[in-house]
């Protein structure tokens, strides 16, 4: 594989410098979040979406953290602490599901473990709601700054 590697014609015209080029796989990954951050508390399917959406935005910015100005490189921390939220999240949906699905489990123990359920995921939910608004406008500040 090497060699085919090293036989492919070099375009150095169609190179772009490390800096520009990590800078445009952040804002990419950036817009990736901001395109689904407007999903709602019961959209299970869009949090999901939105957590990975902060995941890959995270690992941009982790792998190019040496060659993005130091705005851009910022973002990681909010991003993986997002990742995390929502992560958190969508264990305790997928929780839920499980038990939807389970078996031979009695109605009033059901009943509890759903409630508890419901009032962990209520939670975090509002730890995660009540920590956006200030990275959203960091965040926004950022994109509109490193355009």
């Amino acid at each position: 594989m090497l060699r085919a590697l090293l036989t492919l014609p070099v375009r150095p015209d169609r190179d772009a410098s490390l800096g520009k080029f990590s800078r445009r796989v952040v804002q990419k990954a950036r817009r990736g979040v901001e395109s689904r951050r407007d999903a709602g508390p019961d959209d299970v399917v869009g949090l999901h979406d939105l957590r990975i959406a902060y995941k890959k935005l995270r690992y941009a910015v982790e792998i190019f953290a040496e060659a993005l100005p130091a705005d851009l490189a910022a973002m990681a921390e909010p991003a993986a602490r997002f990742q995390k939220r929502l992560g958190d999240i969508h264990d305790l949906d997928v929780a839920k599901l499980a038990l939807a699905r389970a078996r031979g489990l009695e109605l009033t123990m059901r009943t509890r473990v759903v409630l508890a359920l419901d009032e962990a995921r209520a939670r975090k939910l509002a730890k995660y709601v009540a920590e956006m608004k200030p990275v959203t406008e960091v965040v926004g500040e950022v994109a509109m700054g490193s355009g």
